[in-house]
Order: C-alpha cells, then structure tokens, then sequence
C-alpha cells in the first residue's frame, strides 16, 4: 500500500509485481471484508490490472450494506469507487465506469454535507467521461467549471492535481487530431 502511495506521489518510483501480487492475493482470498481491506483496496485499485479492480469493486458493490453503516466508512467506499473510475476511464471501460458512477452519485447524495471534494471528483470525472466519449465541448465545460469552483475554495491541491489531468487530455486529444490529419 505505501509503494502505491508513493508511486502517487512520484511516478517514476517503481512498484514491484510483487506488490500487486500480494495485494491481488489478500484481498481476492479474503472472504468478509472489513475497513481495512477497503482502506487497501482504495489505496491500490487504480495501480491494479483494471479487470482485477472491477471484479473487487463488483464485489464489494454486492456487499455495500457493510460500508455504509458509519459515515466514514461510507465516505472511504465513496473514495474508492473513484479511484477504481479513473483507471475505467483510461481503458475505455465506460460500463463499469458508469456502474461505479452512479453508486457513487447515490451515496454522495446521503451525504451532501460531507462529501464536497469528492462531489467535485465526481463532476470531473464526468466531464472527462463526456470529452473521451465524444462530447468534447460539454467535457471540457464541466472540468473547467469544477476547476474554478475549486479555485474560489482555495483547494489548491485538487485544483493542481484536476488541471494537470485537464491538460494531459487536451494535450493527448491534440496529438491524436494531429497523427490524424497527418
């Protein structure tokens, strides 16, 4: 879990296969989760093969009801169903994406008052859900939107960690027109 975090941190830090091997073992041997199963998971979904993060995140979905019996529990499963979306995003996993996403959109709902960056996780990710599927224009208005909203709340982490996201997309979206043309 630390060798991911840290990978997070600096993507050049190598991560072991034998850190997702381990991981991947643990928890798919693991019969009754817990907190901190999700708590590992969360930290090392989007680092996994992106099969092996859906068929965990599906099993935890079929088992839901233990995660949302505190907030805090409800607010990890909130964060890990987004951190399982991103990587649906880059291998064009939208079904599952979708599936994740409106679990999360529901359970954000319960909890409004508590979840506000992880709302604005959400709406960017759809943005960017809506620019890869095609709907550039719209996209790219519901991430600029989310990134201002941040910026006048001074979440200047998220708002560094949304634009350079923005930016890779835009810049990738650019290159792919230009091999296009060419």
């Amino acid at each position: 879990m630390l060798s991911a975090m840290i990978h997070d941190l600096d993507h050049n830090f190598p991560i072991s296969e034998d850190v997702f091997q381990n991981a991947s073992n643990y928890l798919f041997k693991t019969t009754q989760w817990s907190y901190y199963e999700l708590s590992l998971f969360c930290n090392v979904a989007h680092v996994l093969k992106i099969d092996l993060s859906c068929a965990l995140m599906r099993n935890i979905i079929n088992h839901k009801e233990i995660f949302c019996d505190t907030r805090d529990r409800k607010r990890l499963l909130i964060i890990t169903l987004i951190n399982v979306m991103y990587p649906c995003l880059q291998h064009n996993y939208f079904d599952d994406f979708n599936d994740f996403f409106e679990l999360a959109y529901r359970l954000i709902v319960e909890e409004r008052d508590n979840c506000m960056r992880e709302e604005c996780t959400l709406d960017f990710l759809k943005g960017l859900y809506m620019f890869i599927t095609g709907h550039k224009d719209n996209g790219r208005k519901v991430m600029s939107n989310v990134i201002n909203f941040l910026l006048l709340r001074n979440y200047d982490e998220l708002v560094k960690q949304f634009q350079s996201y923005y930016d890779e997309v835009l810049i990738k979206d650019i290159q792919r027109r230009q091999e296009k043309r060419e």
